[in-house]
């Protein structure tokens, strides 16, 4: 178990950096920025490094969901679960984030946010339950 939940949170942090560079980098940048306010100092690029190692975190924790919790084996039950789970964990992020800090003109860009972030778990987490899938269901 321990060995899926290894590979499990090094696949889906790989395809969690690269999906969201891609949705969130390059797709929604242009809807996004907008509604950041003027004057938030921002690196001219992301801390890669960092950046990497946070998405091996959400790696981890879908990884741990997935096998301990959820059971899950099928492409459509990781794109379930993840939504299920990541979607409002996602929102609730964007309301503390609204709430502590004056970095969002407005709160459209959680909407995006949240539909960023269905795309992107969607992908990884049907990605990843058919891999789990090919690897066999799990017996304790």
């Amino acid at each position: 178990m321990l060995k899926r939940i290894l590979i499990g949170t090094v696949i889906s942090g790989v395809l969690s950096f690269f999906s969201g560079w891609l949705i969130f980098g390059m797709l929604m940048m242009g809807m996004m920025r907008p509604h950041i306010m003027e004057g938030i100092e921002r690196l001219p690029m992301p801390d890669m490094v960092w950046l990497f190692v946070g998405n091996l975190f959400w790696g981890l924790v879908m990884s741990t969901i997935f096998v301990k919790w959820a059971k899950v084996y099928s492409f459509s039950r990781g794109v379930t679960v993840a939504l299920l789970v990541f979607v409002p964990l996602s929102i609730a992020i964007d309301l503390q984030t609204w709430s502590l800090m004056t970095i969002y003109k407005d709160m459209s860009i959680i909407f995006y946010d949240a539909i960023g972030t269905a795309v992107l778990v969607a992908i990884v987490g049907g990605l990843l339950g058919m891999i789990f899938g090919k690897m066999g269901e799990v017996t304790e």
